[in-house]
């Protein structure tokens, strides 16, 4: 099992994400379609009653898979040595400041940017919600997104996914592979549920937009070795959109909200480009684990057979002989 875990580990990562989350969304489909209640993600959550009764399976489906996948391969790899190596990048905080502002600020630019601009030029409306709810309220919310919700998907994806992929192939193309199969992973929530998530039911500017925040967590991390960062991003964004909204005029208005959603994203991917290169980082790229290291390095050096001197050894093939 070790041989298999060790050569195919990308491959088993996804498919043991997929099959935790998929089969936590199953669960919660059939449960509802017993109970009669249409598949709307947003209002299983409003409601109370089926929050309780379906939120395990909400955390294990959204959260959970990439999360426990990364720690099962890295587990079966590496031992509890690298699991603990793998805590260290998702606990470290001791990054430079602006990267904590980039966390906080780039969401907030890309969400608010795309909102002010459909008022001003499609005459849409936006309405905020953080004036009329308490900080406490704010930051629990913030809580949620960060750690039992969508902020610790990271964990799989670059803690693990971007890492291991970027070691096999250019940062631009595993960047895509990455962004492709968080989108696949997704979709159950576009097809099966009623998915009020950054566009709605429109898959594919989701995937455009998908691409674009996975080249940002890319750049964060490959500069960081947090997965933290990328994290604080993640949950940032869905708190906003937790508590801002915005509505267009027309379905044409929609079309072009969107594309500005996009754009906005994709110009900061382009400003990561300017600043630090292909790599999307200044300084060397992260390495896997330092245990997966240490192992590679102790497989290459070969020992050769040792005698104590050079009689010793004439002694052995004369004995041979005889």
């Amino acid at each position: 099992m070790k041989v298999v875990f060790k050569k195919y580990d990308i491959l088993i990562f996804y498919i043991i994400a997929f099959l935790i989350t998929w089969s936590g969304w199953l669960v919660m489909d059939l449960v509802l379609a017993s109970f009669g209640t249409e598949r709307n993600f947003v209002e299983l959550v409003a409601e109370g009653y089926y929050y309780m009764i379906f939120y395990p399976f909400l955390a294990i489906g959204a959260v959970w898979g990439p999360l426990l996948s990364a720690f099962i391969v890295y587990r079966v790899n590496y031992g509890k040595a690298g699991t603990r190596e793998l805590l260290k990048k998702v606990f470290n905080w001791r990054v430079a400041i602006p990267w904590y502002i980039i966390a906080f600020g780039v969401p907030t630019l890309i969400k608010y940017g795309s909102f002010y601009l459909n008022v001003w030029f499609l005459g849409g409306t936006f309405v905020s919600d953080f004036e009329r709810v308490s900080i406490l309220v704010i930051l629990m919310t913030f809580f949620g997104e960060l750690v039992p919700s969508g902020g610790q998907e990271e964990v799989g994806w670059t803690g693990f996914a971007q890492l291991r992929l970027q070691q096999q192939l250019p940062v631009i193309p595993a960047t895509l592979i990455k962004a492709l199969m968080g989108w696949v992973w997704h979709l159950p929530l576009y097809l099966v549920f009623t998915w009020s998530g950054a566009f709605g039911s429109d898959i594919w500017f989701f995937l455009l937009f998908y691409i674009a925040l996975a080249f940002i967590y890319t750049w964060m991390f490959n500069n960081t070795d947090s997965i933290l960062i990328p994290a604080l991003f993640h949950a940032t964004f869905n708190t906003i959109g937790t508590f801002a909204l915005t509505s267009y005029t027309s379905w044409d208005n929609v079309t072009i909200g969107l594309i500005m959603f996009c754009v906005i994203a994709y110009l900061f991917v382009i400003f990561a480009f300017i600043r630090d290169g292909k790599n999307l980082t200044r300084r060397e790229l992260p390495r896997i684990v330092q245990v997966q290291i240490q192992e590679l390095e102790s497989s290459e050096k070969m020992t050769p057979p040792s005698f104590e001197n050079h009689e010793s050894r004439e002694r052995i093939e004369s004995t041979e002989e005889e």
